[in-house]
C-alpha cells in the first residue's frame, strides 16, 4: 500500500496542549476578575477564563458556593456532576441578579465549558453564545469579559474542526485584549497561544510557531522565566517543532517545560505529568519507543496519583502507553492499555465523545496489525459513528475513520469498497484542511494505491 502501517492505522496519541491548572482554571468564577489561562489539546483543546466581582456578591453567596462545588467536580473530571452544580448556580443568579448580569453570563460560560469537556460542542456553543450576548450588552463590546466569550466560542469551533471560524473569534478576542489590557498582558498571550493552536491544526506549523513565540515572549517578561504559564508555551512550541520534524528541538522545549513544572509545581503535579507525556511523544516520534514508554509511565503515575484512576487524563496515559507498545509490535499489550483507556472514558465521558472514538480507532488499529481485519472494521465503524455524531461529517476525525475503514477493506482486497471510503475521507479533508496538509497527502496515497491494485 502507499502508506506506512502506522499511517494506515492512524493511532491517536494524545499530546497534552494545555495551560497550567487543567480542569480547574478553565471555569469562570465570580470573585475578582482576573484572567485564568488554560490550553488543552485529544484532540489541541486551549482555554482562557475570567473571574468577575459583582456588586451583588453578598446576595449571591449560594450561587458562589454552587460554583465552587462545580469547580471541584470539574477538576476531578466529574463533568456531569459539575453541570448539576453550575445549573444551580445559574438558576440562583438568574433569580437574584436577573438574566442580564455578568454573573449569569459566568454561569452560562461554566456550563459551556463543562459540556465542551463532555464533547457536546454544539451545546457548549449555545451556552457560550448566551454568555456573549449578556456581556456585550452589560459590559460592552470592548470589555475583557466579552473578549473571553469570543475566545471560548473560538475554542468550541476549534473542537468541531471549524478552524477558520475559530480564528475569527480568536482575532476578535485579541483585538479587545490588546486595546483594553495592552500587548503585555496574560490575556493577550493566551489568545496568541490559541491562535497558534488553530493554525497548528490547519497544518500551518510555522505560522503557529510565530504565535506561540509571541505568547512566550509576553509571559516571560511579565511572569518570569520560571512560571507554569511559560512552561505551557514551551510545551506548545515543542509540539509545533515536532510536527515539522525537528524532534531534537522539540525535546529541548519539552525539557525546559519539565524543569519549570518540577520547580514551580512539584513532581506530583498534573502539569509535570504533562511534560513527561510530551517528552514521551517526542521520543516516540524519533522511534525510541522504549524511552517513550519510560516517560509515559512517569506521566501516568503522576496523573493517577493527582487526579485518580477515573479521570480522562489517566485514560490518556493508558492510551499513549498503548500506542508505544503498538509501535513496538506488542499488539496484545497495546490492546490491554487501549481497553483500559476506553473503560475509563466511557464511564466519565459517556458513550458519545471524540475521545471514545479515538479509543475505538486505536483498538481497530491494533487488531488491524494482528491481521484481524473484520474485527478492526467493527472498531473503525464505531469510531466513525461517534465522530460523526460528536464532531459532524466535515471533520478531520470523521475523515480518519473513513480512511481507516478504507485501509481495512483494502487489506481484505476489497478495493472498490476501500476506494469508496478513501474518496469520502479525501472529500472531507479537502473541504476543511488547506491544500498539501499531511493528512490529505496520506489519503491521496492510499486512494492511488487502492486504484492501482484494482487495475492489476
Amino acid at each position: 500500500m502507499g502508506s506506512t502501517e502506522a499511517d494506515q492505522k492512524r493511532r491517536a496519541v494524545v499530546v497534552y496542549f494545555r495551560q497550567p491548572g487543567d480542569g480547574h482554571d478553565r471555569i469562570r468564577y465570580r470573585r475578582s476578575w482576573r484572567l485564568k489561562a488554560h490550553a488543552a489539546i485529544v484532540v489541541l483543546w486551549l482555554s482562557c477564563v475570567f473571574v468577575f466581582s459583582s456588586p451583588a456578591e453578598e446576595r449571591a453567596d449560594t450561587a458562589s458556593r454552587y460554583t465552587e462545588l462545580g469547580q471541584e467536580s470539574y477538576a476531578k473530571g466529574q463533568y456531569q456532576k459539575a453541570i448539576g452544580y453550575f445549573e444551580k448556580a445559574l438558576a440562583t443568579n438568574r433569580e437574584a441578579l436577573g438574566e442580564m448580569h455578568p454573573d449569569t453570563a459566568t454561569a452560562y460560560n461554566n456550563l459551556g465549558e463543562s459540556w465542551r469537556s463532555l464533547g457536546n460542542y454544539q451545546k457548549a456553543i449555545g451556552y457560550y453564545q448566551k454568555a456573549l450576548a449578556i456581556d456585550r450588552e452589560v459590559l460592552g463590546e470592548r470589555h475583557p469579559g466579552t473578549a473571553v466569550d469570543y475566545n471560548n466560542l473560538g475554542l468550541a469551533w476549534n473542537n468541531v474542526g471549524q478552524y477558520q471560524k475559530a480564528i475569527g473569534y480568536y482575532e476578535k478576542a485579541l483585538a479587545i485584549f490588546r486595546e483594553a489590557l495592552g500587548e503585555m498582558h496574560p490575556g493577550t498571550a493566551t489568545v496568541y497561544n490559541n491562535l497558534g493552536s488553530a493554525w497548528h491544526a490547519l497544518g500551518q506549523y510555522q505560522k503557529a510557531i510565530g504565535y506561540f513565540e509571541k505568547a512566550l515572549a509576553i509571559n516571560r517578561e511579565i511572569l518570569g522565566d520560571n512560571h507554569p504559564q511559560v512552561a505551557t508555551n514551551y510545551n506548545n512550541l515543542g509540539a509545533a517543532w515536532k510536527n515539522v520534524g525537528q524532534f531534537q528541538k522539540a525535546i529541548g522545549y519539552y525539557e525546559m517545560a519539565l524543569a519549570i513544572a518540577r520547580e514551580a509545581l512539584g513532581e506530583r503535579h498534573p502539569d509535570t505529568g504533562t511534560a513527561y507525556n510530551n517528552l514521551g511523544e517526542a521520543w516516540r516520534s524519533l522511534g525510541n519507543n522504549r524511552k517513550a514508554i519510560g516517560y509515559y509511565e512517569q506521566a501516568l503515575a503522576i496523573t493517577r496519583d493527582a487526579l485518580g484512576e477515573k479521570h480522562p487524563s489517566t485514560a490518556i496515559g493508558y492510551n499513549n502507553l498503548g500506542a508505544a507498545w503498538d509501535d513496538l509490535g506488542h499488539y496484545r499489550m497495546a490492546i490491554e492499555y487501549y481497553e483500559q483507556a476506553l473503560a475509563i472514558n466511557r464511564e466519565v465521558l459517556g458513550d458519545i465523545h471524540p475521545q471514545i472514538a479515538t479509543n475505538y480507532n486505536n483498538l481497530g488499529g491494533a487488531w488491524h496489525a494482528l491481521g484481524q481485519y473484520r474485527k478492526a472494521i467493527g472498531y473503525y465503524e464505531q469510531a466513525r459513528v461517534i465522530y460523526r455524531e460528536a464532531l459532524g461529517e466535515m471533520h478531520p476525525g470523521t475523515a480518519t475513520a473513513y480512511n481507516n475503514l478504507g485501509s481495512a477493506w483494502h487489506a481484505l482486497r476489497q478495493n472498490q469498497t476501500a476506494i469508496g471510503y478513501y474518496e469520502k475521507a479525501l472529500a472531507i479533508l479537502r473541504g476543511v484542511l488547506p491544500k498539501g496538509h499531511p493528512q490529505i497527502r496520506n489519503t491521496e496515497r492510499n486512494l492511488a494505491e487502492a486504484k492501482k491494485q484494482q487495475t492489476r
